[in-house]
């Protein structure tokens, strides 16, 4: 009685970060960004649905505002698990 979905996708993800030092004027920003590829079982019964994904994560770097260099990651697997109601 549940609906079964596969599913391929694909993300382009960009996370921002900001810290504020009550002690000083500098402010500390950060973000991250990174490319995904991922395959998904979703099923659907009434208002619950449920999901696993599992991928691969690439092209991933780290941005710092100010005089902090920026980074890559490795590249890396992904797996997701997840109940929405």
């Amino acid at each position: 009685g549940a609906d079964m979905w596969a599913y391929a996708q694909a993300e382009y993800n960009a996370e921002a970060w900001q810290s504020v030092d009550p002690e000083s004027p500098s402010i500390n920003r950060i973000q991250l960004t990174d490319d995904r590829a991922s395959l998904g079982l979703r099923w659907d019964k009434n208002r619950y649905s449920f999901y696993v994904e599992g991928g691969y994560v690439f092209n991933r770097e780290i941005k710092f505002a100010g005089s902090t260099p920026g980074f890559d990651l490795t590249n890396t697997a992904m797996i997701r698990i997840g109940l929405r109601y």
